[in-house]
C-alpha cells in the first residue's frame, strides 16, 4: 500500500495482521511520534482540488521521520482542506523544513492558498489505519 494512501501509519514494527485488533485497541500513541499538528487550510476560491493535488506530492510521503500525513476536505467547502501530520520529533519536523526539497515544495503553495492557515498542536495518537 503507498504511503499516501494510508490514514494512519502505525510504525515498521506493525505487522499487517495485527491492524485490526490494534485499531480497536486503547489508543496509544505509537512511540516514535512526538509531535505534530493539524492545519486548516482555506484555498482560494475555486483552487481546492488543485491544493489536494499538491498535497498528494508532498515530499513528506518520503521522508522516514513522517509518520502521518492525511489530507482532508470539509463537505460544505470544497476549497477548505484539513492537513494533520505526526512526526517523530519536532527537531526531525524541522530539519525537514529547512530542507531545500520542502522550501522549494512550500514555495508552490503560494498561488494556491489564500490569507493565513490556523495551526493545532495534535499529535495524532491512534485510530483507524486504512481508508478501505
Amino acid at each position: 500500500m503507498h504511503r499516501r494512501d494510508m490514514l494512519f501509519v502505525l510504525g515498521a514494527a506493525t505487522s499487517v495482521a495485527a491492524v485490526p485488533a490494534l485499531a480497536r485497541s486503547k489508543p496509544t500513541a505509537p512511540a516514535r511520534m512526538s509531535h505534530g499538528f493539524h492545519a486548516t487550510i482555506q484555498a482560494r476560491p475555486g483552487m481546492g482540488a488543485a491544493l489536494i493535488a499538491l498535497l498528494y506530492e508532498a515530499p513528506a510521503f518520503q521522508n522516514d521521520d513522517c509518520l502521518v500525513f492525511l489530507i482532508g476536505r470539509s463537505k460544505a467547502n470544497p476549497d477548505i482542506i484539513y492537513l494533520t501530520e505526526g512526526w517523530t520529533t519536532e527537531a526531525a519536523h524541522k530539519r525537514f523544513t529547512e530542507s531545500a526539497t520542502a522550501k522549494a515544495y512550500i514555495a508552490r503553495f503560494g498561488a494556491l492558498v489564500a490569507g493565513e492557515s490556523r495551526y493545532l498542536d495534535e499529535v495524532p495518537i491512534g485510530g483507524k489505519p486504512n481508508l478501505a
